[in-house]
C-alpha cells in the first residue's frame, strides 16, 4: 500500500495569468523597514535555489500559513506577484506541488550578475507587500 506521506498530486495547477505567487520574506534586510516594500535582495536566486526561487501558490496556500509557516524561524514579511508580471520578464513559472512552485529562469550569482541584479529589482518593483512584521521591538534576536 502507497504511504499517504509521500503522496504527490496526479496533477499540479495550471496558473491563470492574474493568479498570484507569493514570496516569503525570511531575512530582515528584504524588507524596508520605513517604506515596508520588499527589497531585491528577496529575488536574488542563491547557490541553494537549485531549483529555481521558491514561490508559494496564494490560491492553495493562504497568507495566514505563510505568516505562520513553521520552516522558518520567524517570517518578517510576505511579498505578491502576479504570474503576468513574472511572466513578462521571460522567465519561467513550474508549480511542484498544489502549494508550491519555483520561478525559472533566473541566473544565480556568477552567471551573469548584471541580469540577475535587473531581474531581481524589476520583481521587487512588480511586488507588493502583504504582510509586513517591522516592530523593531518584536523582532527575534
Amino acid at each position: 500500500m502507497d504511504n499517504l506521506a509521500t503522496f504527490e498530486p496526479l496533477f499540479l495547477p495550471l496558473l491563470k495569468i492574474n493568479d498570484i505567487l507569493y514570496r516569503l520574506i525570511v531575512y530582515d534586510d528584504w524588507i524596508d523597514k520605513q517604506t515596508k516594500k520588499i527589497q531585491s535582495q528577496a529575488f536574488l536566486r542563491r547557490d541553494k535555489d537549485r531549483n529555481g526561487l521558491s514561490v508559494c501558490i496564494a490560491e492553495y496556500y493562504s497568507l495566514e500559513k505563510c505568516k505562520t509557516d513553521s520552516r522558518f524561524n520567524f517570517i518578517f514579511g510576505v511579498g505578491g506577484l502576479q504570474v503576468h508580471h513574472i511572466k513578462s520578464l521571460g522567465l519561467g513559472i513550474e508549480p511542484d506541488t498544489m502549494e508550491h512552485a519555483n520561478i525559472k529562469g533566473l541566473p544565480l550569482r556568477g552567471e551573469d550578475d548584471k541580469r540577475r541584479n535587473d531581474l531581481a529589482e524589476d520583481l521587487a518593483e512588480f511586488c507588493n507587500s502583504y504582510y509586513a512584521w517591522i516592530n523593531e521591538n518584536k523582532l527575534p534576536n
